[in-house]
C-alpha cells in the first residue's frame, strides 16, 4: 500500500491558473486530482518541476495510514534529505505515542523519480493574513515597525489559503466564505499597497475527519511551495511559543520550530515567527495599533457555519462573535490587561458579558491539562475580579472532568 503522486501539471482557463496532481491512496482505496488555484498574474510562479507542493500536505496522512509514497516526478534534494533523516522519524514516533500503538511503527520511505537542487530565486518575503492575533503580531514585527537592521525579512507580500479555516470540505459554501475573507483582506491589504496572493485548493479531502489543528501546517505550507517560484522566505505565525515545544501531532504549533524549517526547499525558507512570544504577549504587543483595533478578526463563525455547527452561530454584524473559543480566549486577555472597551466595534461584548462566567470558570478548572489557559490563567493581576459564582462554576467543571472518564470506562 501507498500514497503516489503523479506529475504534477498546469491547467489555465481565462479566470484561474491551476497547478495540478493526480493522487492515488491505496490504503483508503481513493484517488483524485489535488489543485492549488491562482489568479492569473501569479501563474508565472506555480512550481510544476518537482512535486513538493503535493507531497508535504500527506506527510501526516501517510504516517498515520502507514504508508510509503511513490512520485513520479522529481522532489527538491533538501526536502528529501530533511524528511529521511530526522523530520518522517519524528512524526512516525509522535504518532505511536498518540495512538498507543503496540507495536513499533513502520519508517514512511519516499520513492521518487529524482531530486532537483534547484534555486528558483524568488524574491518575495510573505505571510499570512487572517488578520488574527498571530497574524497581525507579525505583520506588525516584520513590517508595521519598520524592522530596518532586518531588511530581507521585510514582508512583501500577504496570503490567503484556503486549506480549512473556512470550512472542512470542498463545499460552494466554504468557497463563498474564502472569497468574502479574501475581500475583505484585500481592501486590508490595500492600506498598506502590499500586494495579497490568495490560493484556493481541494486539500480538504486529505483529512475527512476535520484534523485541523493536526493538519494546517502541512497544507499550508503545501500551498506555499506551490507558489516556491515566488517566495525567497515565507513567515508562518507561530501558535504557541516555543517554551511549549512539544511532539504532539494532536497540535501540529506545538512542534512548528522543528518541523517548518524541515519542510523548506533550496528556493524557499520556512520560517517559525514570533516562537518567542506567547498569544498573552502577542496581544499586548499589538493592542494599542488602531489598525488592530479597527480589523482584528480572530472568529471561527465561517468555520462553524459551513461545518453545520447550527448552535454556535449568530445572526449579528460584529465580525467576531463573541462566543466562540477565539473569540471567549481573545477577550478574556484584553479584559485582563484592561482594554477591551477599546474592541467594541468588532466584538459583540454582549455575547462575552453572558458568557465571560462560564468561560473564566473553564479557563480555571482547566489549565493544568489545556496549554492556552494555563498561559491566560498566569496573566491575571491581583486587580483582575473573580467572582464565587465563577469559583463555584470551575469547581463543577472540574467535577465534570472527573466524573466523565469513570463513565467512558
Amino acid at each position: 500500500m501507498a500514497f503516489k503522486i503523479g506529475q504534477p501539471r498546469i491547467e489555465s482557463s481565462q479566470n484561474e491558473t491551476r497547478l495540478v496532481a493526480h493522487l492515488v491512496n491505496e490504503a483508503e482505496n481513493y484517488a483524485t486530482d489535488l489543485f492549488y488555484s491562482v489568479a492569473p498574474q501569479y501563474a508565472k510562479y506555480l512550481c510544476a518541476e518537482q512535486a513538493d507542493a503535493f507531497l508535504v500536505p500527506i506527510l501526516l496522512r501517510a504516517v498515520m495510514t502507514q504508508q510509503d509514497i511513490w512520485i513520479d516526478a522529481p522532489i527538491s534534494e533538501k526536502l528529501l534529505h530533511n524528511l529521511h533523516f530526522g523530520a518522517l522519524y519524528a512524526l512516525t514516533k509522535a504518532f505511536q505515542k498518540d495512538s498507543h500503538a503496540a507495536h513499533p511503527l513502520k519508517d514512511i520511505v519516499i520513492t521518487c523519480n529524482g531530486t532537483t537542487y534547484t534555486n528558483f530565486y524568488g524574491t518575495a518575503v510573505g505571510t499570512g493574513c487572517s488578520l488574527g492575533v498571530d497574524s497581525f503580531a507579525v505583520i506588525k514585527k516584520y513590517l508595521l515597525d519598520n524592522p530596518k537592521d532586518l531588511p530581507n525579512y521585510r514582508i512583501s507580500h500577504f496570503a490567503m489559503f484556503n486549506v480549512g479555516a473556512f470550512g472542512s470540505e470542498d463545499t460552494p459554501e466554504t468557497k463563498a466564505s474564502f472569497r468574502e475573507a479574501v475581500a475583505k483582506t484585500q481592501s486590508f491589504a490595500d492600506q498598506l499597497a502590499i500586494p495579497l496572493v490568495s490560493v484556493d485548493t481541494n486539500l480538504h479531502r486529505l483529512y475527512p475527519e476535520h484534523f485541523f489543528n493536526q493538519s494546517v501546517t502541512y497544507l499550508n505550507m503545501g500551498c506555499v511551495l506551490a507558489l516556491q517560484k515566488l517566495w525567497q522566505r515565507y513567515l508562518f505565525a507561530s501558535g504557541f511559543s516555543v517554551d511549549n515545544f512539544e511532539f504532539n501531532l494532536r497540535h501540529t504549533a506545538l512542534f512548528e520550530p522543528f518541523l517548518l524549517p524541515n519542510l523548506s526547499t533550496e528556493s524557499t525558507e520556512l520560517i517559525c515567527a514570533d516562537m518567542e512570544k506567547s498569544r498573552a504577549d502577542k496581544i499586548k504587543y499589538i493592542m494599542d495599533d488602531k489598525l488592530v483595533r479597527e480589523n482584528l478578526n480572530v472568529c471561527l463563525k465561517e468555520q462553524h457555519k459551513n461545518n453545520g455547527m447550527k448552535h454556535l452561530q449568530t445572526d449579528d454584524d460584529y465580525p467576531n462573535c463573541g462566543r466562540c473559543e477565539k473569540c471567549l480566549r481573545t477577550m478574556l486577555q484584553l479584559e485582563i490587561y484592561g482594554r477591551l472597551n477599546e474592541f467594541a466595534k468588532i466584538f459583540n461584548l454582549d455575547n462575552w458579558n453572558r458568557r465571560k462566567p462560564f468561560y473564566l470558570a473553564k479557563v480555571l478548572a482547566r489549565r493544568k491539562t489545556k496549554k492556552m489557559y494555563d498561559e491566560i490563567a498566569s496573566t491575571f493581576t491581583e486587580n483582575y475580579p473573580i467572582s464565587a459564582k465563577t469559583r463555584l462554576l470551575s469547581w463543577l467543571y472540574k467535577l465534570k472532568d472527573w466524573i466523565k472518564p469513570l463513565e467512558d470506562h
